[in-house]
């Protein structure tokens, strides 16, 4: 039984290629880029040359700074250091995040809670936006205070004033029927004024009792 092998066509050398030639990405329908690692290496260098930087790796060794042994540039990270690499090999270094993440990761999500607290316009601006180029849709501007500023800080839902604790910011065409990521299909809203809408249009909720509060 011979097994199937899944070929996709890069968009930039029109080339058709094994899946196993594109790198991978989380915003694709089959999770993989639509260049091919051979392309987005090309135009790596040339973005590199046009900034005046050297993308090419050096010849040579280097000696890590943490284990001590002697690995070929290629081994190292990119940094804006006087040679233009980590004191730090790869493994080095990966092993040193992963230890440093194991021991402070109480300490990370206070420290993201307190800034989600201290800003809540940023915290519903990231999200959102991840969500909507996730599902690929179209993704503006945006500016929370703004909309805020521009609808009085009043629920477009109920009309009723918002406590800043009690805020969303509702897509009035939602994400999952097609609507935009922009300032103008962006609107204030109660927390529970948005989740009884739901991703429904507003159409489709005229006249009925969990819009009127």
């Amino acid at each position: 039984m011979t097994e199937e092998v899944y070929t996709k066509i890069c968009n930039r050398c029109k080339k058709e290629k094994n899946v196993d030639e594109f790198s991978a990405s989380s915003f694709t329908p089959d999770k993989k880029q639509y260049q091919c690692k051979q392309c987005k290496y090309e135009y790596y260098l040339i973005a590199k040359e046009k900034k005046g930087y050297s993308a090419l790796i050096p010849e040579g060794m280097k000696t890590c700074r943490a284990c001590g042994k002697e690995k070929p540039f290629s081994e190292y990270y990119r940094r804006s250091t006087k040679n233009g690499f980590e004191s730090e090999c790869k493994e080095c270094c990966n092993l040193r995040n992963i230890d440093w993440s194991r021991k402070n990761k109480l300490s990370r999500k206070e420290h993201r809670k307190k800034w989600e607290s201290k800003n809540p316009l940023n915290r519903q601006q990231r999200n959102s936006t991840r969500r909507a180029r996730r599902k690929r849709l179209t993704v503006g501007k945006i500016d929370f205070s703004m909309i805020l500023q521009r609808d009085n800080g009043h629920c477009y839902l109920c009309g009723k004033p918002i406590d800043p604790r009690d805020l969303h910011f509702d897509h009035v065409v939602p994400l999952s029927k097609g609507g935009e990521h922009s300032n103008d299909n962006l609107r204030p809203s109660h927390a529970l004024c948005n989740m009884k809408k739901g991703d429904k249009l507003l159409s489709d909720l005229i006249g009925k009792s969990l819009i009127l509060g």
